[in-house]
């Protein structure tokens, strides 16, 4: 049984733009630390997280992006939770579901993330918790 009356060859209405990003709502969740902190941004500056298995030949001239490991929906909000990937990794990922970009590639994002979250530890001199 159908739950909606869409019919085929139906354009949807709208009424405006879509943004693909809440940027107030980013914003806030900036200011609140809760996503976007100091490990988050550390993880920008570093290369995508198979360039050092000789893997990554996608990194272009831009900056890698922070993967969240586990979806900040799922309730991965932690910083142990991301790892830096460039962004044809991250597309990939993103596109094909981390399991299956996990075998493709041969890795662990789960693995690599808490690595990466003790190489920041000791970068910045702090103890974990």
């Amino acid at each position: 049984m159908k739950r909606t009356p869409l019919h085929r060859h139906t354009e949807l209405q709208r009424r405006g733009y879509l943004r693909s990003v809440n940027q107030e709502r980013k914003a806030k969740r900036r200011e609140a630390g809760e996503v976007y902190g100091p490990g988050y941004v550390w993880m920008t500056s570093q290369p995508c997280a198979l360039s050092g298995r000789g893997k990554c030949h996608m990194a272009q001239h831009r900056s890698p992006e922070a993967h969240h490991v586990r979806s900040v929906g799922a309730g991965g909000h932690d910083e142990q939770n991301v790892v830096p990937i460039c962004h044809g990794h991250h597309d990939q990922v993103h596109s094909f579901g981390r399991e299956t970009f996990e075998r493709r590639h041969g890795v662990d994002l789960h693995a690599s993330a808490v690595r990466w979250w003790a190489r920041y530890l000791n970068a910045n001199g702090l103890e974990a918790p």
